[in-house]
């Protein structure tokens, strides 16, 4: 138990397993197997790309919200058709590194096994949360994995020393923010919260 409270691996591993598990039992529910309108727009839109008859940078009639996911749907409805199951299997991978990225932002908050508890209740979260997370409609999902990126990042750059270090690190975080400012707006309190503040400061440090 000990070992448990306080093994990054472990509690790792455990966020990856529970959130895996959580979320295919999601898939298999009634909610998870029946999507909306809004939904369906990139599940056509990725019909149209594995068809190689389309390839659009932004979501049909709704240029604020980035098509990327209909990208990785098309792959998958390339080999298992489609469907929107096979189109919330697009949106697993930032379902699965949220709660992760968020465990080690609450590790230089809290002690190791409240930010396992933290990552805990991210996972067993509220429906409406469960949903954007899975559900591949123009960004949610991705906002929270986009939100987490950037709190690390800058806050890696106020931990950094060294300036060739911080320069990299500015760029990488540049790139998270306009990638995710892309894929939907809503990441913006992210970065006027934590990426502006850090770049600012890491000009003004010294050489």
């Amino acid at each position: 138990m000990m070992l448990l409270r306080h093994n990054t691996r472990a509690h790792v591993l455990l966020i990856v397993i529970i959130t895996l598990i959580t979320r295919i039992f999601y898939l298999c529910s009634p909610s998870g197997l029946i999507g909306d309108a809004d939904e369906a727009v990139f599940g056509m839109m990725a019909q149209g790309i594995e068809a190689l008859k389309e390839f659009p940078i932004y979501c049909w009639e709704a240029h604020y919200a980035g098509a990327p996911v209909s990208y990785v749907a098309a792959l998958i409805f390339h080999f298992f058709g489609p469907g929107f199951v096979q189109l919330r299997l697009a949106m697993l991978p930032a379902a699965l590194f949220t709660p992760i990225l968020f465990y080690f932002i609450y590790r230089k908050m809290f002690e190791p096994a409240e930010a396992l508890v933290g990552a805990l209740f991210l996972i067993f979260c509220p429906f409406l949360v469960l949903h954007h997370t899975m559900a591949a409609y123009g960004g949610y999902g991705e906002t929270y994995l986009g939100t987490s990126l950037i709190i690390l990042l800058s806050w890696k750059i106020r931990e950094d020393n060294v300036q060739t270090h911080v320069s990299h690190l500015v760029f990488l975080l540049g790139f998270v923010c306009s990638f995710f400012f892309y894929l939907l707006f809503l990441v913006l309190p992210a970065i006027i919260a934590f990426a502006l503040p850090s770049i600012l400061r890491s000009e003004k440090a010294p050489e």
